[in-house]
């Protein structure tokens, strides 16, 4: 049995040893063969490629947006009129009464930002037959005085045209002292009130229109502009000695 371990140790042993040589060889071999492939004349040279260099790395910006094109008048015959006869006159079924009603109807308008919103605003409850002369457009655009001296163009979102507001559609214009909130202007509206001896008032958002219910008849079988029918929703409300006087 010992016998035959040795001769298995032995064999084993001569069998590593072998396959080590044999491995040797082969590596040794392999390394010449490449040598010989690189250096040997009149065989292309193999040169290692560089390294690709990284790019630093860079902000990602935004795409340059498509400039937007300028803001036009939406009203061009009241842009290019001299008076308030140059523009389509109020249907006659919505004119505001003459004489005016014996009740006060004053309408505050208050204005921040697009010029074209508050045109559109205006001139509906115009049509509606409300009286020109009692519209109020309050600028609440913190702008100063730059509209009432024209420093701004229609380009800017707070412009406001006097010019057009006061001698071509008919209204007023008045200016709060800076920009104020929506709290703020109520309160501003209210000194109004008091500043000029109402007792009530009308107030309007300057992104909303007015219209009138052109196919709406009322019970007598009338026809009612918005105005008129504020007018008696107001009778309604006052007092009856108010009324009367």
């Amino acid at each position: 049995m010992v016998a035959h371990l040795n001769r298995r140790t032995i064999f084993l042993i001569v069998a590593f040893a072998f396959i080590s040589i044999s491995l040797l060889s082969l590596q040794t071999g392999l390394r010449k063969h490449v040598i010989n492939h690189i250096h040997a004349p009149g065989r292309p040279t193999l040169v290692a490629e560089p390294p690709v260099p990284v790019p630093p790395r860079q902000p990602v910006y935004k795409p340059t947006p498509t400039p937007e094109p300028p803001i036009v008048d939406n009203f061009p015959l009241a842009a290019s009129a001299r008076s308030a006869t140059d523009i389509p006159p109020i249907p006659s079924w919505n004119m505001s009464p003459a004489p005016h009603v014996r009740e006060r109807t004053p309408l505050l308008i208050g204005f921040t930002r697009n010029w074209r919103l508050l045109q559109q605003t205006i001139v509906s409850y115009i049509t509606a037959g409300w009286p020109p002369s009692d519209i109020y457009v309050v600028e609440n655009t913190g702008t100063m005085t730059s509209n009432a001296r024209g420093l701004l163009t229609l380009q800017n979102p707070f412009y406001l045209d006097y010019v057009r507001l006061t001698d071509i559609f008919g209204v007023n214009v008045m200016s709060t002292p800076t920009l104020l909130s929506f709290s703020q202007l109520q309160n501003f509206y209210i000194h109004t009130a008091i500043e000029r001896g109402w007792d009530y008032y009308f107030w309007g958002h300057m992104d909303v229109v007015a219209l009138s219910e052109e196919d709406w008849a009322s019970p007598d079988g009338g026809y009612r502009s918005l105005y008129t029918r504020c007018v008696d929703d107001l009778r309604q409300t006052l007092p009856r000695h108010e009324v009367d006087e």
